[in-house]
């Protein structure tokens, strides 16, 4: 995130590369982009938590929701995914599928520590970088596994009820796709507990001893470096829910008996004499007859 944030223009703008070659400007500019896709992921798992809400209440949200068979698109992309990734690791490190699926979880667990890895490096100045901690021998108990993931077991337990919710107050072939999607996700953030008390039980070699010690480990963060994305984050909670609060309360589409009442019933335009007159017609008191006759 400091490379692109740094050097950007370097890599996207043509001849202002320097002495990097094209090759080379795409390798750093794709090495830095992948990491890009946990913000995605979360931002989509905030973006089913919210529809999964408003559909368990019988609202819509104001955006365009995907319906009928397009919703297997994204459920055949993701399976499609997870063979890829668990083949090709399994290909490359020549392990047995039980560890080619444990580092696809451990994969999974590092996703919301990922997303606030991106945000901080492309928000704040001066960010240590911090090797994952490795700092407890024996068995974890599950106070610390909820301490160290507790984000994640949020975000995990949230996505499970609103799925549930969601398909019991409106069964649906689309409530169950989007179900599926929305538990997939919740997944991903539940495997981060099981590798908190996984790494919390190790056993510590003296390699990882010296790289609890290192600063690289513990880090000096600077005074001022904990506020910086603290304002930001509690205005975008603020703005999420007011939205959602706003979307939910109000009703999606508007009965024709309140447009009857908001604007009255129509007035007729009333007919002149002289518009008749030119129409052949001719009046008499309150008799209308045919001019000429």
């Amino acid at each position: 995130m400091q490379i692109l944030r740094l050097h950007w223009k370097q890599l996207l703008l043509p001849g202002q590369g320097g002495k990097l070659t094209l090759g080379q400007k795409i390798h750093y500019l794709l090495g830095s982009v992948q990491w890009f896709g946990d913000p995605l992921m979360t931002a989509f798992t905030l973006l089913l938590l919210a529809t999964a809400t408003a559909t368990a209440f019988h609202h819509q949200l104001p955006i365009r929701t995907m319906t009928g068979a397009i919703l297997g698109l994204p459920i055949a992309f993701l399976a499609g995914g997870l063979l890829r990734a668990v083949w090709a690791m399994k290909l490359r490190t020549r392990c047995t599928w039980r560890d080619a699926i444990a580092g696809l979880q451990v994969w999974f667990a590092l996703s919301w520590v990922v997303t606030l890895a991106c945000v901080r490096g492309l928000l704040r100045f001066q960010t240590a970088f911090l090797r994952t901690p490795k700092q407890k021998e024996g068995e974890a108990t599950a106070l610390q596994v909820v301490k160290s993931a507790q984000v994640e077991l949020l975000l995990a337990a949230a996505g499970f009820a609103a799925a549930i919710a969601m398909l019991l107050r409106a069964p649906s072939f689309s409530t169950a796709a989007l179900s599926l999607l929305l538990m997939f996700q919740a997944a991903v953030y539940a495997n981060a507990p099981w590798a908190s008390a996984a790494a919390e039980g190790i056993h510590l070699t003296p390699l990882r001893r010296a790289y609890r010690r290192s600063a690289q480990s513990t880090g000096a963060w600077p005074a001022y470096g904990n506020s910086l994305l603290a304002v930001p984050a509690a205005v975008a909670a603020v703005g999420l829910a007011l939205w959602l609060i706003t979307s939910l309360a109000t009703v999606a589409i508007t009965p024709p008996e309140a447009l009857e009442i908001r604007n009255g019933p129509a007035r007729r335009r009333p007919v002149s004499e002289k518009s008749l007159s030119g129409a052949g017609w001719s009046s008499a008191g309150r008799t209308l007859r045919p001019a000429g006759r």
